[in-house]
């Protein structure tokens, strides 16, 4: 804008000086504009019912505006990411964003991790505590685990039921399914993969059809093997001594465990879509007053809180900035407050016409008000000037009719451009000043021409 300014005083002036001459003798004289205002300018009664018909529509904007701080929902639409993200969530109930906390040691990890579970909203808390579990709970499930050992110690082999293998070999591969979409939640790549690869193997398919083709006999062989091989491994995995924390494989301990060994991280997933909660923070709130966490979504909900707050003072600070600049340009509150209706009238209908077309405010389109109010100025104050200088309203409209119109519609092709945009709040950003600066040409036309009647020339 400055930028912009200065060109205009310094650079345009030598333009003008150069190829002026061209541009002499061009009607730029909009007299329709000028019997229009003229016109409404002795009839006040059609501006006053206009001005106070946006006004008492005003209420019902600010009622049924809606905001939107999903973030997601200002993605371009159709993008395969989110409709992966919208079906995960709707398959297993749970966002696939997480929250961060951080732990001293696995025993105060397992405690953060009961406190978090009881939450209204938290679906499961993961960290070293799951594979690594505190002496007090492992002393608690030791019995437990001593029991399926002697259990395996007596295990004895009996011939398999062709039915019932193929049963259970079904119900692995269904397992191993779910095993590669829980994965693929908890961000663990290598068992993602591997399940992946097992899968697309065909190996389960081509088990299930050599069993249901198999001999008796063959059967029965095969199923020796597997009890044979099977049996060392559960009675190994049934182990009763503790698990301390270098028994847990090294992949584990570099996510959930530093560097040092002094910090240990919980991720924590929340039940349906956590971005749905940023706006209101029910869960995401909850969470925070019982433990300090962090992560993307608890980002951009401090980015949405302070965000709503700020931008209500941003919106009062520019009222009153724009407000004082108006009364030292004029030096007069009566002919600021002239100036200031149409664009003041422009901001609020703004807002009915967001809530008519159903567009919410968002992180980005927040933004566009203040420009509103900035851009919408400039055409009640070319007008007063002007009208302070000639003193008539037919001849004021018919000077510079087409100057604030074309101004307003540059403006508007720059700004509207963003309508084409696939981001969708790119989209809303355009939508938004578009509105707000064409109301704000459509109530400098329509509303000033009689309020024109009580500035005094000088």
């Amino acid at each position: 804008c400055i930028t912009t300014v200065s060109a205009t005083m310094f650079v345009l002036p030598a333009l003008i000086s150069l190829w002026g001459k061209r541009l002499g003798g061009k009607n730029l004289k909009a007299p329709a504009f000028g019997r229009l205002a003229e016109f409404l300018s002795h009839r006040w009664i059609i501006p006053l019912i206009i001005g106070l018909s946006a006004l008492s529509l005003i209420p019902y904007g600010l009622k049924h505006l809606k905001t939107e701080a999903n973030p997601i929902k200002l993605e371009a639409k159709g993008l395969a990411s989110v409709a992966a993200n919208d079906t995960l969530i709707k398959r297993f109930g749970m966002s696939t964003d997480y929250l961060m906390a951080i732990a001293g040691s696995y025993e105060e990890s397992d405690s953060i991790a009961h406190v978090l579970k009881k939450i209204d909203g938290v679906n499961f808390v993961e960290g070293i505590h799951i594979y690594c579990p505190p002496i007090k709970q492992q002393e608690y499930t030791r019995g437990f685990v001593e029991k399926i050992h002697r259990k395996a110690v007596r295990m004895r082999y009996h011939p398999a039921n062709r039915e019932f293998l193929l049963k259970e070999i079904e119900r692995l591969k269904n397992n191993i399914i779910e095993m590669k979409s829980i994965a693929f939640l908890s961000g663990l790549d290598r068992v993602y993969e591997n399940a992946d690869d097992f899968i697309k193997s065909g190996f389960l398919d081509s088990l299930i059809s050599t069993v249901r083709n198999a001999e008796a006999n063959q059967i029965k062989n095969a199923s020796l093997l597997f009890f044979n091989i099977a049996k060392p491994i559960i009675i190994s995995a049934s182990n009763p001594e503790y698990i301390k924390l270098e028994d847990v494989p090294q992949t584990l301990r570099e996510r959930f465990v530093s560097k040092d060994g002094k910090k240990f991280l919980l991720t924590i997933f929340t039940k349906g879509d956590i971005w749905k909660d940023v706006g209101n923070g029910s869960i995401i709130d909850r969470v925070k007053s019982r433990v300090n966490v962090t992560g993307m979504p608890i980002l951009i909900r401090v980015l949405w809180t302070t965000g709503s707050r700020e931008s209500k003072k941003a919106l009062g600070l520019v009222f009153i900035t724009i407000f004082i600049l108006l009364l030292l340009d004029f030096r007069s509150i009566r002919e600021s407050i002239i100036a200031y209706i149409p664009v003041l009238l422009a901001f609020f209908t703004t807002i009915v016409v967001l809530a008519l077309i159903k567009l919410p405010l968002n992180f980005l389109n927040v933004l566009a008000f203040p420009l509103i109010i900035g851009i919408g100025i400039d055409d009640a104050v070319h007008v007063m000037h002007r009208y302070l200088k000639e003193g008539s309203v037919n001849l004021v409209y018919t000077l510079i009719g087409r100057a604030i119109f074309y101004t307003t519609l540059t403006t508007g092709a720059a700004f509207g451009s963003m309508l084409l945009a696939k981001y969708r709040g790119y989209f809303s950003f355009g939508a938004v000043i578009l509105v707000g600066i064409t109301l704000a040409l459509i109530f400098t036309l329509i509303v000033l021409p009689p309020l024109l009647r009580l500035v005094k020339r000088r």
